[in-house]
């Protein structure tokens, strides 16, 4: 650097500083992976012979070798793909064009027309010779041929009587092949039935890419489930891979196109859909199954994009025979972006990861960056979680609704609220100095506004004040033409007295005694008039009403400026301090957010807009160390740089070495792990062990909810199984169970299954879903199923639903479900969980749905089924 233009000019050089000593970190991106094998291509070799040969060439390895397809990749001239020793591609197809070579063809082959034709002839002269041999063979011995086949015709029908495997000779030969042609016609008719109704178009991937060669790759989807799979769970090859492969399952019309290119270092995949607006999805599907090799694999550079006006989906979650599944994308990127999208995501590490969906929901666990972050939607919920400490920054625009949570006495949040000071005019303007005024010429200017501003707000309030007391006298003088106008004739009747002090003025009230009653001022003559005229007293404004000392500046006491803190109505005075002349435009406005003067003349209000700030650490009791050579990670410089922004979207964060399975049980890292304690910090504020919302539904989602549960104003939906999908921070995942309307216990007593089984469908419950959002949800996002504060959850949902379609819209007479009828939570993996009320203490409860509980079902479910079958036993016997 001693070239450099701050050495050579010292005008621009700074100051010099000591070199910290100490740990610094920098990143190195190194990819290890399986060797690249059949690389040969046109581009590295110069030409296709070259290239098919080389290709041919290369030594098998564990019995997988190489083959060169001619038909594959034409922008390239033919592909090297990988083979099984001997035969045809291990992974792929290869596709045949007409006058091209086929599969591992480097040449055209010499014809092999005259070594067919001179095998036939050998053939075709040894059956004549074959024929001539036997021909004379039977006419010597049994006369001829048509004999020799009669005779053994019928030893052949009579070994096969002997066995019974022909019908006797009497017997009706047509009708029996009619018969068997029947039979044979339903049983097959049976079996194409069976394979049509059991056909499922989802699963047939007509269309699979191996992406051997590609360093990155991007998707464009319309609507489209794309599930990660480890190849584990695939049958062979396809369990060997050692390599990304798609396959897809998509809907055949003209106007559904996918288009791919899969050849290069960048694999492209569209799937575009142009039909109507109106039935644009309708016999549409879309789904994608991308296969990724685990052990050490690093995934290519991926971005996802949702197109479309219906919702695409994203899968990565593990199974029960893969629980460690994940996608390491090492240095690579990964990117998810689109207008509607649902994406639930496990164990994803890369260098940077991108979420800008503007609709839809995030559920992402145990996410790792070794740089940045960025969480972008306008209405999608997120809720991320993470291992590693993290920098955060997150802003949410409604209202701030962000969860942060991390061990106990490890979560530092600072928000973005700041203390602004600037000055205003009498209207609230704010106003802006000029660079060329000086401290001193800026005041005065000020000052003059504020005198010019107060002076005119004065005039208008005398004149609006006489025009009011005129319109106030004439209309007493139209209806009492004779009465009096002298304050003297009023009429007054003594209740009690109450003393007030108004802005220094004392004003005693005559009748404030009682306070359940409005005092009158009455004006007539008891005994000539039948009638009064009475207006209800003010004892203040007719105080207001007097006028002010000699000299005062002001005429009347209501012509004072009433400014806290700053007026004195006894003398007409108002002080002309700077903090004074503040307060009509800052203190009294009633600005948003509220502003205060200070001594210097500046509103002053706490602005909380942009970025808020925290960093997150899984331990306990870790603290925020400045920066220093020993601790350089300190105050927003964590692992992890985080950025969360989102219009009307939740915000739901959490770091710590949690659970695969219970999200919200964490512990410290290694063999002996121990519990952690977790707090949580909710819009901004101090973290705490416990932080209660008031949790509820989105107002559209209840409206919509309201709409299908009661069709045409019912007070119960059609259907007798209504689901309703919940989503939002807090609420189980559809994997664990889901809130369910029945009309019937019995639905939840006998599996659906079984009834279908016994009654033939016909006691099989109809079923319908609605979804919705909670908003605001729960703080935090995840905790165990297991405990009791999950169960006071579920109880904080069901009340929710129940108060949506019973009682919403408030307006509206209350809707009560039929007698019956229940509300229950439905696990995937237990007894359904009832709710109600305790009688005694009128707090909520719950307990479980058990056939025990139901002893009347079980009996008619034995009669129905026991009566039958010993009715059919004794008939037989």
């Amino acid at each position: 650097g001693s070239g450099s233009t701050v050495c050579m000019d010292p005008l621009l050089a700074e100051s010099h500083g000591t070199p910290m000593m100490g740990i610094t970190t920098r990143i190195v991106d190194v990819t290890i992976g399986a060797p690249k094998t059949c690389l040969s291509s046109i581009a590295i070799y110069g030409d296709e012979l070259s290239a098919c040969t080389n290709c041919r060439a290369s030594v098998p390895i564990d019995g997988v070798g190489c083959g060169w397809c001619p038909g594959a990749c034409p922008e390239l001239g033919g592909k090297c793909m990988i083979a099984n020793a001997g035969g045809g591609p291990r992974f792929e197809t290869c596709p045949s064009v007409p006058g091209k070579l086929g599969w591992n063809q480097c040449e055209v082959p010499v014809s092999s027309l005259p070594f067919v034709a001179g095998a036939l002839g050998g053939v075709g002269l040894g059956v004549i010779v074959f024929a001539y041999i036997f021909y004379r063979w039977a006419k010597r011995r049994h006369g001829s041929v048509v004999l020799y086949a009669r005779r053994k015709r019928y030893d052949f029908k009579a070994i096969m009587r002997r066995v019974n495997l022909l019908p006797p000779e009497n017997a009706d030969y047509p009708a029996f092949f009619v018969l068997a042609g029947v039979a044979l016609g339903l049983r097959l008719g049976i079996s194409i039935a069976g394979q049509i109704a059991s056909y499922e178009p989802l699963c047939d991937f007509t269309q699979a890419f191996f992406l051997d060669k590609s360093s990155s790759i991007e998707m464009t989807l319309d609507n489209c489930n794309v599930k990660f799979v480890p190849v584990s769970e695939q049958g062979s090859p396809d369990n060997t891979l050692l390599a990304v492969k798609i396959m897809m399952a998509v809907a055949k019309h003209p106007q559904i196109v996918a288009e791919t290119s899969t050849c290069g270092l960048k694999a492209t995949v569209s799937i575009s859909n142009t039909k109507p607006e109106s039935i644009k999805y309708l016999d549409y599907f879309c789904n994608i199954q991308v296969l990724i090799p685990q052990d050490g694999f690093v995934v290519p550079a991926m971005k996802l994009v949702a197109v479309g006006d219906n919702v695409t989906t994203i899968d990565s979650r593990p199974t029960e025979s893969t629980p460690d599944f994940s996608l390491a994308f090492g240095p690579n990127s990964f990117i998810l972006e689109g207008i509607r999208m649902v994406a639930r995501l496990h164990k994803v590490s890369a260098k940077n990861f991108r979420f800008e969906v503007a609709h839809g929901r995030l559920t992402m666990i145990d996410m790792s960056v070794l740089e940045t972050a960025v969480f972008e939607s306008l209405t999608a919920d997120m809720i991320v979680t993470s291992p590693r400490r993290s920098s955060v920054q997150f802003w949410q625009k409604e209202a701030n609704k962000v969860c942060l949570t991390a061990a106990k006495g490890s979560l530092y949040v600072q928000d973005s609220c700041r203390n602004v000071c600037r000055m205003r005019d009498t209207e609230g303007n704010i106003i802006v100095d000029t660079p060329a005024e000086d401290g001193a010429a800026s005041a005065r200017r000020r000052a003059a506004v504020y005198e010019h501003s107060l002076r005119r707000q004065d005039h208008h309030h005398h004149h609006h004040t006489h025009d009011h007391d005129q319109d106030h006298h004439s209309r007493r003088k139209a209806l009492m033409p004779g009465e009096s106008q002298e304050d003297s004739a009023v009429s007054t009747r003594v209740l009690g007295a109450n003393t007030t002090v108004i802005f220094g003025l004392t004003v005693t009230d005559p009748v404030a005694g009682q306070i359940d009653q409005t005092p009158f001022v009455c004006t007539g003559d008891p005994n000539i008039d039948a009638e009064w005229t009475c207006f209800p007293y003010d004892a203040v404004a007719e105080a207001l009403k007097e006028p002010c000392p000699a000299g005062a500046a002001y005429e009347f006491r209501k012509d004072v400026p009433q400014i806290p803190g700053c007026s004195d109505l006894e003398f007409c005075m108002v002080k002309g301090s700077s903090q004074c002349l503040c307060k009509p435009g800052c203190d009294m406005r009633r600005l948003d957010p509220p502003g205060v003067c200070n001594t210097g003349g500046q509103c002053c209000q706490v602005i909380c807009e942009g970025y808020s700030k925290a960093d997150m650490l899984p331990y306990e009791d870790m603290p925020r160390c400045p920066q220093s050579a020993e601790q350089p990670w300190c105050n927003g410089k964590l692992d992890q740089q985080i950025r969360f922004l989102s219009d009307f979207g939740q915000i739901s964060f959490q770091v710590g070495y949690c659970s695969d399975t219970a999200f919200g049980n964490c512990s410290t890292f290694g063999d002996d792990a121990k519990p952690v304690k977790r707090v949580h910090s909710y819009q901004g504020a101090e973290p705490k062990p416990r932080v209660d919302i008031a949790v509820d539904l989105r107002e559209e989602d209840k409206f919509v909810l309201n709409e299908v549960f009661h069709p045409g104003g019912d007070v119960r939906p059609k259907q007798d199984w209504f689901t309703f999908s919940l989503s939002g921070p807090g609420t189980p995942e559809r994997t664990h169970g889901d809130f369910v309307w029945i009309s019937a216990a019995r639905h939840l007593i006998f599996q659906p299954w079984f009834m279908d089984v016994v009654s033939y469908g016909l006691l099989s419950p109809s079923k319908k879903l609605a979804a919705g959002n909670l908003n605001p949800g729960f703080c935090p996002a995840w905790v165990d199923y297991d405990s009791p504060e999950f169960l006071d959850r579920l109880k904080v949902m069901y009340r929710v639903i129940l108060d949506t379609i019973q009682q919403y819209p408030a307006q509206e007479k209350e809707k009560i479900i039929p007698v019956g009828t229940m509300v229950v939570f439905r696990p995937v993996a237990g007894p359904p969980i009832w709710f109600g009320v305790d009688s005694v203490s009128n707090q909520p409860i719950l307990g479980y749905v058990v056939p025990e509980n139901y002893p009347l079902l079980q009996a008619m479910l034995f009669f129905g089924l026991g009566i039958p079958l010993v009715a059919g036993i004794s008939g037989v016997l």
